[in-house]
C-alpha cells in the first residue's frame, strides 16, 4: 500500500466544546443526527461509546470526578458552595468541557485507490484508539466514530482530560 499520510486536529478557541450546545453539535455531526443527502448514517462506525455522546461524556465525568466530588462537597460547610453535578456544574462555566480530536489517515487519493477496504481502515483506527489510550491514558476517551461518508476517512474521538494535581 505505501505510505499513508497521517493528519490530527484537536479542538480548542472556536472549535473548543465549552458547552452542553457545542457538545451537542459535535455529537450531530459525529453521529449524523440529522437528515442529508451528503452523508450517510449507514457510512459511519462507532468504534467506542454509544449513540448518545451527550450521556458518554456525563459516564466519564461521574466515573472520573464523582470521589473527588464527593470529598469536596464533605469539606464544605456552606450548603450553597456544594456542587450537585459536576458535569452540568462545568457545563455553565464555559471552561472546555471535553475535547475532540480528529486524526485523518490517508488522503483522498489514497481513499479512492481503497474505497473498498473499509474494514482494513476500521481496523487501522481502532490500533490508533488503542494507541492514543496507551499514551495519553488521562485522556479519558468517551466516544469515538469513524466517518466514511467523507472526502476521506476520518476518526472524532471526544473525551475529557483528567488532570492528577497538585
Amino acid at each position: 500500500m505505501g505510505e499513508i499520510s497521517f493528519s490530527n486536529h484537536i479542538s480548542n478557541k472556536k472549535s473548543a466544546i465549552n458547552s452542553k450546545a457545542k457538545l451537542a453539535g459535535v455529537a450531530k455531526h459525529n453521529l449524523r443526527k440529522y437528515h442529508s443527502q451528503d452523508y450517510s448514517r449507514g457510512n459511519i462506525a462507532l468504534l467506542y461509546g454509544t449513540t448518545n455522546l451527550m450521556q458518554d461524556v456525563k459516564n466519564v465525568y461521574r466515573k472520573e470526578f464523582d470521589a473527588a466530588l464527593h470529598e469536596y462537597n464533605a469539606k464544605q460547610t456552606r450548603p450553597e458552595r456544594r456542587i450537585g453535578d459536576y458535569f452540568e456544574h462545568v457545563s455553565e462555566t464555559e471552561q472546555d468541557m471535553a475535547v475532540e480530536v480528529i486524526i485523518q489517515c490517508g488522503d483522498k487519493k489514497f481513499w479512492e485507490q481503497n474505497s473498498g477496504d473499509k474494514i482494513f481502515m476500521k481496523q487501522l483506527y481502532k490500533q490508533l484508539l488503542l494507541k492514543l489510550q496507551e499514551y495519553l491514558p488521562d485522556f479519558k476517551i468517551a466516544n469515538a466514530v469513524v466517518h466514511f461518508d467523507e472526502a476521506s476517512p476520518h476518526m472524532h474521538v471526544v473525551g475529557v482530560p483528567v488532570g492528577r494535581g497538585g
